[in-house]
């Protein structure tokens, strides 16, 4: 649940690379149709700034210092300030209006405009590798750019969102901004990722400091791993405002923190009543996004982050205390209940079965996926005390640390 500046400079140098080969993330629009290059681009309905969630980047836009074009950076928004990634102009060059973009240590590139109509732009530079090709497409609440190679069959697509100054609109943004993971801690980096990849995850980030961790994502849920001498399992929530805003209403509602530090960025963790999952909020941005919501990965959907508890009322409750609202009460089999932030869903299981929180995944045809799970080596035992022998319709893998994952049929 804890992250660090120098971890998160990692994952930022992996984002300049890619940022490097993406070349510019600027916003173009002609209001009249095409028509030749020379004539003055009106982009005044750019001007402020624009949110790309899936690189949790901020594009500004200004005018042109003297009034002509336009100017402006992207950057990225850390707990310690903004980090420049890149500026970009449009500008004359030679009588010809184009859009310079340069990242921040490179050589600067230009694109020339080939095509535009209302609400669509394209630029091209068939001399660089990627982007060769940006087209933006916008609409009065966003945009959607993608960029493609130089041979057409690489192409990347991102979305932007207009950040309001202030207001209700604003905190929604904020809000929706809010990124979490799972968390946990091991004692064998090595073999638990291993393990994971069997599951179908993919590395995202990793890093050696100030302890070995990696970050990994199965498309439907993303949980990073880390090896700092301490066993945990729990949820790391993320976001310079959002996480520090969450962790003064957890305070101010009655939850008492177990550890708060101020370096290398202001961090607030909570642990729950049964003293077996942690919830970590952390004031900074973190330049990864959240898979979107109804995604599936190699074991189907993802649930639940499932959690043991002791009493489910008074469970209900703290995790209340801490954002966590409740979808509803069910009393069979056992006492249990869903309880959501809108980014990552707990369900609270007053019951025996387990005693270690579980990822809870749930699809259609579990059987087939537990069956290609073990002609892949991973040994999936069943998941229901009784339900005898034949192929497993709900199972439960482990791993090496010990932590559960559960492969249910049905629907969540």
């Amino acid at each position: 649940m804890r992250t660090t500046t120098k971890s998160l400079a990692n994952a930022l140098r992996v984002l300049n690379t890619r940022m490097l080969a993406a070349a510019s993330f600027a916003f173009l629009l002609f209001a009249f149709g095409q028509s030749k290059a020379q004539e003055k681009p009106e982009l005044d309905f750019l001007l402020g700034t624009w949110h790309i969630p899936q690189m949790n980047l901020y594009e500004t836009w200004e005018m042109a210092e003297n009034g002509e074009g336009y100017s402006g950076k992207a950057v990225a928004r850390l707990s310690e300030g903004e980090r420049l990634f890149e500026t970009f102009e449009v500008h004359r060059v030679d009588g010809q209006w184009v859009y310079t973009v340069q990242v921040q240590g490179q050589e600067a590139v230009d694109f020339d405009i080939t095509e535009w109509s209302d609400g669509r732009v394209v630029f091209e530079n068939p001399e660089h590798d990627l982007p060769s090709r940006i087209t933006y497409t916008i609409d009065p609440g966003g945009s959607n750019v993608r960029l493609e190679g130089s041979e057409g069959d690489e192409q990347i697509e991102y979305n932007y969102d207009y950040i309001p100054e202030s207001g209700a609109a604003a905190d929604a943004m904020e809000a929706s901004n809010t990124y979490a993971h799972i968390s946990i801690g091991t004692e064998d980096l090595a073999a638990n990722v291993a393990f994971y990849k069997k599951l179908g995850f993919k590395m995202l980030a990793q890093d050696n400091a100030p302890w070995p961790w990696v970050l990994l994502s199965d498309g439907a849920v993303n949980v990073q791993l880390n090896m700092d001498g301490m066993t945990y399992f729990g949820v790391s929530v993320f976001g310079q405002k959002a996480a520090r805003k969450r962790a003064e209403q957890a305070k101010a509602a009655g939850a008492i923190p177990m550890m708060e530090l101020s370096s290398p960025a202001p961090n607030t963790i909570f642990v729950d009543p049964d003293s077996i999952f942690g919830l970590g909020f952390i004031a900074f941005d973190i330049p990864h996004a959240m898979p979107k919501k109804g995604n599936e990965g190699k074991l189907g959907a993802f649930g639940e982050i499932a959690i043991p508890v002791t009493h489910y009322d008074s469970a209900k409750a703290w995790y209340g205390m801490v954002g966590y609202k409740s979808t509803g009460d069910n009393t069979v089999p056992y006492p249990w209940g869903i309880v959501s932030d809108g980014a990552i869903n707990l369900g609270l299981h007053q019951s025996t079965h387990f005693d270690k929180p579980a990822l809870t995944y749930f699809s259609s045809n579990a059987p087939e996926r537990i069956e290609a799970l073990q002609a892949e080596g991973v040994e999936v035992q069943n998941a229901i005390p009784g339900a005898g022998n034949g192929p497993i319709q709900n199972g439960v893998a482990t791993s090496p640390d010990g932590w559960p994952v559960f492969i249910f049929q049905g629907d969540f």
